[in-house]
């Protein structure tokens, strides 16, 4: 069952809009603008040269960047982890210029850390202290986008290109991307900031390059079905105009509706408008580089606030996914026997088609539940050999406080060594008890992890099966088609060789007939000069 999103099943998720300054003033004579903080989530700001009227611009959020930023993180961020640990996609947006502070918002400093920093970590926290015991399965990437339109893998750099694709199962992916498998939230922020370092390398223009930090969660529910989810990371750089001198950022085009640019401009488009519940934070610094640039800035991010993204859960049985996949390369390779050709979009089907087949069995297998509670079971049997034991020294304590009173120091004290011995028997039955069980659980395990190694092969042999089998028809097609071009290139060339012999002999007649010609032509003229030799003689 390929993922299908249906109307239906959708539901409406405004994009939510903040805006940080890193400091907001009342009114200060020195600025051509001045801006007023109204509330929480609106601000007024006026050209004093101009002389304009008041313009009033409303967000779900007003901050300064100095001294609300935990309050913005609590009530705009932080809710976007919950949404992940349900299968849903989640997007944070942070654009503003290079020296407005947005990388001190997101990466922090000395003072308190940046809202990645704290993202990530309530993100593992939150899985950590989970009572639902599912199995996850945790990735990051890290990408930087330049100027030229160019992609870098901040975290394995390499020469190929990266590309933005939907996938039926997993929604929108990026290939040839490389992602790193983290366990623990040290991990995670470990790698988010050796990218943050390899963006120096990467090339120059960094006040004018963009990043997004990804990290992908999956997670298979009790009843077999997985649960797929992305958390992006964008720290867009640029203006609020096109044609600005340090360039204008993404956003612009994604407000204007126009075609998307590149990689970024798919992932954008999916975190402004598509599958995904989504925060816009804009960070600004009132001191303009040029005349309007605080109010461009105000009017795209309020125009951003009207779009609505339309989201599902990514959830999918893989068992259903894996039969109709099957099913559909089954179908296509009868096809494609029956008609006895392969065309072009009939191999990037069945390509497709396997690599999904691959993309879609399962992350885990049951291995884990069986060790669970093998180990639920001991640590109960422990517990109960535990009580037994306390038990019986408490009885023990019990009847020789009794016999203390009438009894003899040598009396007193064999009864003591009789009842720690019956104490320490006991152990060793509770012991030799738990042994019994942990090996039984022992040869379960092995038995079952033998399974599950043959079940692996048998998939791993299946999936080369369908692989060759795809690889025989594509060579037989090739090979029928290259025959056939082989077989008509040899009947043109015999075709053409006696085209070629019919004109040699064409040729040959030709200049047989221009010698004949020429003969007759010398003979007639030697005949014309006799009779003009004879007239001059008799004259």
């Amino acid at each position: 069952m390929t993922q299908i999103l249906v109307k239906e099943a959708m539901e409406q998720a405004p994009v939510r809009v903040a805006v940080g300054f890193q400091n907001v003033p009342g009114e200060d004579e020195g600025m051509l603008t001045s801006v007023t903080v109204k509330d929480s989530r609106s601000l007024s700001i006026i050209n004093r040269n101009a002389g304009q009227k008041e313009q009033v611009f409303r967000y779900d959020a007003v901050f300064n960047q100095d001294t609300d930023q935990e309050i913005v993180y609590e009530e705009l961020v932080k809710p976007l982890i919950s949404r992940a640990r349900l299968g849903y996609n989640v997007a944070l947006v942070v654009s503003g210029t290079y020296v407005s502070g947005k990388n001190r918002l997101l990466r922090g400093d000395e003072k308190q850390d940046g809202i990645v920093q704290k993202l990530t970590k309530d993100l593992f926290e939150e899985l950590d202290k989970g009572e639902d015991h599912r199995k996850r399965l945790i990735t990051v990437s890290n990408i930087q986008f330049q100027i030229d339109g160019s992609t870098v893998d901040l975290l394995n750099p390499h020469d190929r290109e990266i590309q933005c694709l939907h996938h039926p199962v997993l929604g929108l992916i990026t290939e040839e991307l490389s992602e790193f498998v983290v366990s623990r939230y040290e991990d995670a922020w470990d790698l988010y900031l050796q990218g943050a370092k390899a963006e120096k390398l990467a090339g120059a223009h960094l006040d004018r390059c963009s990043t997004l930090f990804t990290i992908s969660l999956e997670q298979q529910e009790t009843s077999g079905s997985c649960l797929h989810s992305s958390i992006r990371l964008f720290d867009l750089t640029g203006e609020a105009e096109k044609g600005a001198v340090n360039g204008a950022t993404p956003l612009v085009y994604i407000l204007n509706a126009e075609p998307s640019h590149g990689c970024i401009g798919t992932l954008l488009d999916e975190a402004l408008g598509g599958n995904s519940y989504s925060v816009l934070i804009y960070c600004l610094k009132l001191t303009e580089s040029w005349p309007g640039q605080t109010v461009s800035a105000l009017t795209l991010t309020q125009g951003l606030k009207d779009l609505t993204n339309y989201v599902t859960l990514n959830c999918w049985d893989y068992r259903e996914l894996m039969q109709n996949l099957r099913a559909s390369i089954r179908e296509l390779r009868m096809k494609i026997s029956s008609n006895g050709d392969l065309c072009n979009e009939d191999v990037k089907r069945l390509g497709s088609l396997v690599q999904e087949l691959q993309s879609a069995a399962p992350f885990h297998s049951d291995l884990d539940r069986v060790y669970a509670a093998a180990m639920k079971r001991r640590s109960k049997l422990a517990e109960d050999n535990a009580a037994l034991v306390q038990g019986e020294l408490m009885r023990m304590e019990r009847e020789l406080q009794l016999h203390e009173a009438g009894s003899t120091v040598t009396a007193d004290g064999t009864a003591r060594l009789r009842r720690e011995r019956e104490v320490v028997v006991l152990q060793l039955v509770a012991l030799r008890r738990e042994k019994k069980e942990a090996e039984k659980d022992l040869q379960s395990m092995h038995q079952n992890y033998k399974t599950e190694l043959e079940n692996q092969k048998l998939k791993a042999l299946q999936v080369l099966r369908e692989f060759r089998e795809a690889s025989r028809l594509q060579l037989t097609a090739l090979e029928k088609r290259y025959r056939k071009l082989l077989q008509d290139a040899i009947q043109d060339a015999v075709y053409l060789a006696a085209q070629k012999q019919q004109l040699e002999l064409d040729k040959q007649h030709l200049k047989e007939t221009i010698a004949e010609l020429h003969d007759q032509l010398s003979v007639t003229k030697q005949r014309g000069a006799i009779p003009h030799r004879r007239d001059g003689a008799a004259d």
